[in-house]
């Protein structure tokens, strides 16, 4: 299939791509629970990955190793290598209530014990930051606070003081030294861009 593919797109000029979703999953929740973002009250977010989970990303390189080597694609395109939002448009997403943007991001700043492992800070202060996080989403909705602030992250800025920058730090990393690796493996393993 991928030869005379591959062959054909030569012959007209066309590129052929290979279109790789990263950090999302549309797996029912108890199939992918392990590997998922976990919010600072313990919900599982079923459609979102971690990024500092070693197994999650240990699959990604695998998959996007095996497209490089075995299809003869010009590009490879990578979707959703992001810390997916709270709402982020999933065909079966339902909330009960509005929520600001500071908010949807709060309820998206994951804990799994691989994300609390790579914060740099003492488990106390994240026990603190995430029972912090908790208090201030419970009492915000239950005010009905939905404002949008036209600047949300002085919001979560104001929200989490110091905490932010050890959060955005640690969520950073995590995409980048992942991004490195990808770019690594595709490189290695083949001439797509």
């Amino acid at each position: 299939f991928w030869q005379p593919l591959r062959e054909e797109c030569s012959r007209r000029s066309l590129e052929l791509g290979a279109w790789v979703i990263a950090l999302h999953h549309d797996a029912p929740p108890s199939s992918n629970g392990p590997y998922c973002v976990r919010n600072a009250f313990g919900d599982i977010m079923s459609t979102n990955l971690c990024a500092n989970n070693g197994t999650v990303r240990s699959y990604l390189l695998d998959l996007l190793e095996d497209i490089a080597i075995s299809l003869p694609v010009d590009r490879i395109v990578i979707e959703s290598i992001e810390w997916l939002p709270l709402r982020h448009g999933h065909h079966h997403e339902v909330f009960g209530m509005s929520m600001s943007p500071a908010m949807e991001w709060l309820l998206s700043v994951c804990f799994c014990s691989h994300c609390v492992a790579a914060l740099d800070v003492s488990p106390h202060r994240v026990e603190e930051l995430q029972a912090h996080i908790r208090r201030t989403v419970t009492n915000t909705l239950a005010r009905g606070e939905v404002t949008t602030s036209s600047d949300p992250w002085g919001t979560i800025r104001d929200v989490l003081g110091d905490n932010f920058d050890v959060i955005r730090a640690s969520r950073e990393g995590a995409l980048e030294t992942l991004l490195a690796k990808v770019v690594e493996v595709i490189n290695l393993r083949s001439s797509a861009k």
